[in-house]
């Protein structure tokens, strides 16, 4: 014991130290690790990752003294590809015509120039500087412009998913005072009888046609036979066009030609994309990221990985997660060939990554799982990648295994040269933008979720400590560094169940996960502190379904599970235990109206199982296992989804 003591002292001794160093001699600190690490320098290290900082090896040197650049989301995407221009940004591509033509092309200077326009169009509309403007919108170009407008005005975007549930919905409109919300069509029925809060200014409304070619949108205007785009009778909308119209009124009114006249707004303390969240303890939130934190990921993964202009990235994310707005914003300023996939098509990546053969995608475990089950996968005919990455949950070892050829924890990947690596994992949170570590082109290690992105820190601390544990030994994944949120929106309670300062005085991210890290820095996650699960890319605490099934006040007891799915990755089952004289068909249409008001879509059970009882372990808890066991649940052969995005 007294040994332990004297290393944890010695360890706040060498934190106390780091902290009080300026940045240039935090860098020449960096420089001096790096040596250390590739064997350039010897010298003894400490065992501590954070300090040894081992993963520096695979960087290069010049790297590590890079600054990120202070400025607006907008404005950092601008002068990225202001050079761009003429080059294609995105091609918005649809299922309806086996994603054969495309919709919408459009090079950089144009996205720029309608970004100003729908800036002005906002500022028309009585958008102002750090107002809320609430986005429900799919993977559209419309999508990505206004958040980009938005930052250019001052305003804070806040993307939120189609299948919030409408109780939240509210709640967002009514604590927040929202005076504008971005709606699209398919979505609007949902949310109609919520968007009476009489705060709501303007309901900008857009059915997904307003960047298509002029012939196809006036095709399927004319051929509508649903009425899918007539616009509701509501005094508050604005239509897309409108907008788009008052914009450029506004740009004539004061004389701005190109971007170059538009003056954007800039603070570092600026809040420019809130992402809604569950994150580790299950209550949902706001996660405030600043514009230099979304500009941290995109300046470090842009700068620290291979990502060429012209280069073509498969893009399915959509921006109401924060891995979503995160790929985006790194693509856009990379100056990529984005082809945007509104959809949500988990099973179709393998065939579009054959049509297209992009050099970048990035998914989920879902995602690569539907690409090993691929007639193009089994008959060899995927694109060789340049960059696929699988980020929001471990990947299956042994998709990983058969995805990347057969490669093992012997594989050792050349800095240079060939690979055979296909899809290479990363985690993140939304906290931080979705990203902190990544397996970088030649540090690749079979099983790992990567080595941490440049310029920032991981550390194993022991839980619910900041007692920081040795090179190899198991405890709670923390990240910090430029990338890391600001704060949960008006929730400080929250905000400092995650957000923890240390005693050396560095605030770390705490994520929830069980892990640890070996003495090359590359991070294994071993599992969720808390019982969650992962449904299509999105996590799932079953603790939020029992509270709401149990106040329906007809139930003894509950037990919600995550069951393997072939399509849905896992799926969430309910196992219910009735009251005397309860009729379950009742109950469960009453269950499911419950749940559809007051949770995400995703966090509705698959299916509900009544049983007599819920069968408890030794510690008094749920048996899971035995659960299973008595009820034989195997969804293997099912190919039916019950969560879709549009």
């Amino acid at each position: 014991m007294e040994n332990l003591k004297e290393q944890i002292d010695t360890l706040k001794e060498y934190k106390e130290k780091i902290s009080k160093l300026s940045t240039d001699e935090k860098k020449d600190r960096d420089i001096y690790l790096r040596e250390l690490s590739d064997g350039t320098l010897q010298g003894p290290p400490t065992g501590y990752s954070s300090i040894d900082k081992t993963w520096f090896k695979y960087y290069d040197k010049d790297k590590l003294r890079l600054d990120v650049p202070k400025k607006s989301m907008y404005q950092y995407f601008v002068d990225s590809v202001s050079d761009k221009l003429d080059s294609v940004a995105v091609d918005l591509r649809m299922s309806f015509n086996n994603f054969d033509k495309s919709m919408c092309t459009m090079t950089y200077g144009q996205v720029i120039d309608q970004i100003v326009t729908i800036a002005c169009g906002l500022k028309s509309y009585g958008v102002d500087e750090n107002d809320i403007l609430l986005e429900m919108l799919p993977n559209l170009i419309e999508s990505r412009n206004s958040i980009y407008a938005a930052s250019a005005i001052g305003s804070t975007v806040y993307p939120i998913s189609p299948m919030i549930p409408t109780t939240k919905f509210r709640e967002i409109l009514e604590t927040e005072k929202i005076k504008n919300v971005v709606m699209f069509s398919d979505f609007y029925n949902k949310f109609k009888d919520y968007l009476n809060d009489e705060s709501i200014e303007h309901i900008i409304y857009l059915d997904g046609t307003e960047s298509f070619n002029p012939i196809i949108r006036k095709i399927a205007k004319l051929t509508d036979k649903e009425n899918k785009f007539k616009i509701p009778s509501d005094d508050r909308i604005v239509t897309w066009d409108k907008v788009l119209k008052a914009g450029k009124k506004y740009r004539r009114k004061n004389k701005i030609k190109s971007y170059k006249d538009f003056e954007s707004y800039y603070d570092e303390n600026h809040i420019a994309v809130i992402e809604g969240t569950s994150g580790t303890t299950g209550v949902p939130k706001g996660a405030c990221l600043t514009d230099d934190a979304v500009n941290a990921m995109a300046f470090i993964n842009g700068k620290f990985n291979e990502f060429n202009s012209g280069e073509k990235n498969l893009d399915v994310l959509i921006q109401s997660i924060s891995y979503g707005i995160g790929i985006m914003h790194l693509s856009m300023s990379c100056g990529l060939n984005n082809i945007l996939v509104p959809e949500l098509i988990t099973d179709k990546i393998a065939m579009l990554l054959k049509k297209f053969k992009p050099e970048h995608f990035s998914g989920g475990p879902i995602h690569y799982e539907n690409i090993l089950k691929s007639e193009e996968f089994k008959n060899g005919e995927l694109y060789k990648p340049k960059n696929f990455l699988s980020g929001g949950a471990s990947l299956n070892k042994e998709t990983e295994k058969t995805l990347n050829g057969g490669i093992d924890e012997n594989y050792i990947e050349p800095k240079d040269g060939p690979t055979k690596v296909f899809v290479r994992q990363g985690l993140g949170s939304t906290e931080n933008i979705g990203t902190g570590v990544f397996s970088t082109k030649g540090s690749y290690k079979f099983a790992s979720v990567g080595i941490p992105i440049g310029l920032s820190n991981c550390a194993i601390f022991k839980v619910g400590t900041d007692e920081e544990v040795k090179t190899g030994e198991i405890g709670e994944i923390c990240m910090t560094g430029p990338t890391v949120m600001e704060k949960y929106l008006n929730n400080p309670i929250e905000t400092e169940k995650v957000l923890k300062k240390h005693s050396d005085g560095t605030v770390w991210l705490h994520l929830g996960d069980e892990g640890y890290m070996d003495k090359d820095g590359h991070v294994f996650m071993l599992d969720r502190y808390k019982n969650i699960f992962m449904r299509n890319g999105f996590n799932v605490h079953p603790s939020k379904i029992k509270e709401v099934l149990m106040s329906s006040g007809d139930l003894l007891d509950c037990a919600v599970v995550g069951v393997d799915h072939p399509v849905e990755m896992s799926v969430p089952v309910a196992f219910i235990v009735l009251k005397p004289g309860i009729d379950y068909d009742t109950e469960i249409d009453k269950l499911n109206k419950l749940c559809y008001e007051q949770l995400d879509e995703y966090y509705i059970p698959y299916e509900y199982k009544s049983v007599k009882e819920i069968p408890t372990n030794l510690g008094g808890k749920a048996d899971i296992n035995k659960l299973l066991e008595m009820n034989n649940i195997d969804y293997s052969e099912s190919t039916e989804s019950k969560v879709n995005l549009r």
